[in-house]
């Protein structure tokens, strides 16, 4: 689960906000995960530390690079936190 400064984040980012009685959205990991569409890559678990990927799609690579990717890559206490964080991040690119 996210907490409040995160959904925040988040919808000042432009996250879409549900119908949410409340003042932000919390999403689940479902809704980040397809937020961030083509670029999320992986999400594994190292140790107690949740770590969230995402890349370029290969079709939006450097037209003279040989299939070199960007890689993007956050970390969090729980599955939630990393993917909003990588989220976060690929809004930002």
């Amino acid at each position: 689960m996210i907490n409040y400064e995160l959904a925040t984040r988040l919808k000042n980012a432009g996250f879409p906000q549900g119908d949410e009685i409340l003042d932000v959205y919390y999403p689940n990991l479902k809704e980040i995960i397809l937020a961030c569409g083509k670029y999320f890559y992986k999400l594994e678990k190292e140790n107690k530390t949740w770590l969230a990927f995402g890349r370029t799609p290969i079709d939006e690579t450097c037209s003279t690079c040989h299939r070199a990717q960007t890689i993007f890559k956050e970390s969090g206490e729980n599955p939630e936190i990393a993917i909003s964080l990588l989220w976060l991040k690929l809004k930002k690119g």
